[in-house]
């Protein structure tokens, strides 16, 4: 596996083969697979996405406020072929990495996707209570994470 800058190229193909949770949190918020990518790859100040065997099997990236912003949002999503092992690897790698940049990271996970929340959770993350979200106002907790 090798790990790349995300481009618009990557959020096409992934936008086509996304784990099924995911795809269902990107529905959930009311958007569609590619318009959630290319709105990740174009506005995050880092954006990455693995390659392995010529596909893209997740992205993800880091999306800051402003210069002097103390917290950073942070976005993954993943194709259904990512190694389970190799992801848990990954993503503490990058969430430690960006720890030390910013004291704080944040975002947003669909509630019913216990996949995501154990993840988070693994990373560390504290996972506040669910609200209505997104344009379909969906069920959504904020999760957290600070140095």
């Amino acid at each position: 596996m090798k790990i790349v800058e995300a481009t618009r190229e990557h959020a096409v193909q992934l936008s086509q083969n996304l784990k099924q949770g995911d795809l269902e949190e990107v529905i959930a918020g009311g958007h569609t697979p590619l318009e959630v990518l290319l709105y990740g790859v174009e506005t995050s100040l880092h954006a990455y996405s693995a390659i392995e065997d010529d596909r893209v099997i997740a992205m993800w990236g880091i999306k800051v406020e402003n210069f002097f912003s103390r917290s950073a949002g942070v976005w993954l999503l993943t194709a259904p072929h990512a190694k389970k092992k190799t992801l848990l690897r990954e993503s503490k790698r990058f969430v430690e990495y960006f720890k030390q940049q910013y004291p704080q990271l944040v975002g947003m996970v669909y509630a019913p996707y216990k996949d995501a929340i154990k993840l988070l959770l693994y990373l560390g993350f504290c996972i506040h209570s669910p609200v209505k979200y997104g344009r379909k106002q969906a069920m959504f907790s904020y999760f957290e994470l600070k140095a």
